[in-house]
């Protein structure tokens, strides 16, 4: 921000809190000059009549008291109980104009963490105004300070607001500190620097599934996503589980949406090589994750068609009479996978025909109850699902082809 030599000014740190415990906090605030490569020169005395331990910072900038107008200080506040600090600091330019053009960000939201996630944009909405009827707005800069990417920014230099930032070229757990530069029509200057905070997924944790070997349908799977952590304010954590049948295939998803538990059982489908890679991701508040793998050998489940669909059908009954969509959604890519869905050379017989329409209207049924017209999870689900059911199109019955 900026102020005007003669203006009184005042800093505030009223709102900074412990999120872990309750009491008095403890306030210090202290000021350097920003030298022109960048360094910082001690300028606590410009404060030496100013109480200097209060949330809010009071003072007037006077020639003086020593203050040099065109330059730019940087404020110092930290806040401590006992042992335990923080500091944050701000930039503030001094001009000897008492009509020099304001810069001030409209629209942009400090207090929140941003993903570094590719071909995504933050928005800085701003305004530049100059109080001098007379005078006129010239230019407006943006700039990254410190040495941070100048590829930062999405759109040029100059451009009118709003400003946008690419977070793909953001690195996780950073911040950077966005200054824009306002010029009239005399020359005179003004900025202001906003603080964009990136965010980092959950770290140091493992994952694990057990048994290591099972078979198709009947063994049930222990996913154990354990120890992970994050910063205290991205919490909670959730959690979600898939697995692929073969490398570099598709994340096959075995919940619609994130849990609140980091263990979770299943039945794993039979695979075409025996060997399955599960995968366990890790969330914080933010929707940054982290994701681990562990293969598994899943053996084939011997078992005729007849007794398949009996089996099934008993395990789907109990299923569908715990209104859990996405565990239906699961068993029936199990089964499916059982007697052979996507094996597009076999035509099926009657028995397995009409276990495949059993299973298609399964499908259809959990589909209402696992959100997919507002959760992405929930939709790749149920594609899978149905993708497995469909492997063979032109042995399907009419029915399950109108499902589908």
């Amino acid at each position: 921000q900026a102020v005007a030599i003669g203006a009184t000014t005042e800093l505030d740190g009223s709102e900074s809190y412990d999120p872990d415990e309750e009491g008095a906090l403890a306030y210090a605030w202290t000021a350097a000059r920003v030298l022109d490569d960048g360094s910082r020169e001690d300028a606590n005395s410009l404060l030496s009549s100013t109480d200097t331990t209060q949330s809010v910072l009071a003072f007037t900038p006077t020639t003086a008291a020593g203050w040099a107008s065109g330059a730019t200080y940087e404020f110092t506040l930290t806040v401590s109980r006992g042992t335990r600090r923080a500091a944050y600091s701000v930039l503030v330019s001094v001009s000897s104009d008492q009509y020099m053009p304001r810069a001030t960000v409209t629209e942009f939201d400090e207090s929140i963490k941003y993903n570094p996630t590719a071909d995504t944009f933050a928005a800085i909405y701003f305004e530049a105004t100059s109080p001098d009827p007379d005078r006129t707005i010239e230019q407006t800069a943006w700039s990254v300070g410190d040495g941070q990417s100048a590829g930062l920014l999405g759109k040029p230099s100059g451009a009118p607001s709003p400003m946008l930032v690419d977070l793909g070229k953001t690195r996780p757990n950073a911040v950077y500190r966005l200054k824009l530069m306002v010029t009239d029509s005399i020359g005179s200057t003004s900025s202001t620097v906003v603080s964009l905070t990136t965010n980092g997924p959950p770290t140091s944790g493992t994952f694990a599934v057990s048994p290591y070997r099972g078979t198709a349908l009947t063994t049930e799977f222990e996913f154990l996503l354990d120890g992970w952590s994050d910063d205290v304010d991205d919490y909670p954590l959730t959690y979600t589980y898939g697995y692929r049948l073969v490398q570099d295939a598709a994340l096959t998803p075995l919940v619609a949406d994130q849990y609140a538990s980091a263990w979770f059982l299943t039945t794993l489908p039979q695979a075409p090589n025996v060997n399955i890679t599960c995968v366990g991701r890790v969330f914080d508040r933010y929707l940054s994750y982290a994701q681990a793998f562990t293969p598994v050998r899943v053996d084939p489940l011997e078992i005729s068609t007849e007794d398949l669909s009996a089996f099934a059908g008993d395990l789907l009954s109990a299923s569908a009479d715990t209104g859990d969509g996405e565990a239906s959604l699961s068993l029936v890519s199990n089964v499916a996978s059982v007697i052979g869905g996507t094996d597009a050379s076999r035509r099926r017989l009657s028995a397995e025909q009409e276990l495949i329409d059993d299973l298609m209207a399964h499908t259809i049924s959990a589909a209402s109850l696992v959100g997919t017209g507002s959760s992405a999870a929930a939709a790749a689900q149920v594609l899978s699902t149905v993708s497995r059911l469909t492997g063979d199109p032109d042995s399907l019955s009419e029915s399950s082809q109108t499902g589908a």
